[in-house]
């Protein structure tokens, strides 16, 4: 028979880790909130180049290689170029993951850049379980995770970064089963007729 006085104990500490996470969410935003003012044009393929140099180390303890296909001659866009290597650095984190938790390691992640009519698109696809229906539906949803160690924090944030800089993010399984991850990010004005 289950204990009142534990239970109660439990939803005190579930409601308290709630409350310290929707802190966590309030301070991050604020914060994006005020560096917004420190966007400018940059090359994606840059960020990208940055991110790949921090995060190939850990990959590779993992047992996890990086693919890197980036296209050439990308226009610029405006960008917050650490909030944007940050999305970056996350959603390889949550690939890396998926394919460590689901015993695939050895399939690889392949992080890509290419032009997408008037944005800059990357997508990060990995050989991992991909989403079922339920998850899908939830996966940008604030405190949802699939993570036993996880706040449900990385995917809202780093959506509310990506549309805070005019793009989109979404996730899509491949025909395949695989997942990728994707995000776009507007030209700049100046770039808007730069060739495919």
């Amino acid at each position: 028979k289950a204990d009142p006085a534990m239970m109660a104990e439990a939803a005190r500490g579930v409601y308290e880790q709630a409350q310290r996470a929707a802190g966590i969410l309030q301070r991050i935003r604020s914060f994006l909130r005020r560096r917004a003012a420190t966007r400018e044009e940059v090359d994606v393929n840059d960020i990208l180049r940055d991110a790949v140099a921090l995060f190939e180390g850990l990959a590779g303890r993992r047992g996890v290689r990086l693919h890197v296909h980036m296209a050439e001659a990308l226009p610029r866009v405006i960008a917050d170029r650490i909030e944007i290597e940050q999305v970056v650095l996350n959603l390889l984190q949550n690939a890396v993951d998926a394919m460590v938790d689901a015993g695939k390691p050895e399939g690889g992640v392949t992080l890509r850049s290419s032009r997408d009519g008037a944005d800059v698109r990357v997508a990060v696809r990995d050989h991992g379980p991909g989403l079922t229906g339920d998850v899908e539906e939830r996966l940008f949803e604030t405190f949802f995770t699939t993570k036993p160690q996880g706040l449900g924090l990385g995917l809202p944030i780093c959506r509310t970064i990506i549309e805070s800089h005019g793009g989109r993010l979404w996730a899509a399984n491949n025909a395949d089963g695989w997942l990728t991850m994707r995000f776009t990010l507007p030209v700049a004005r100046d770039d808007s007729r730069a060739p495919a």
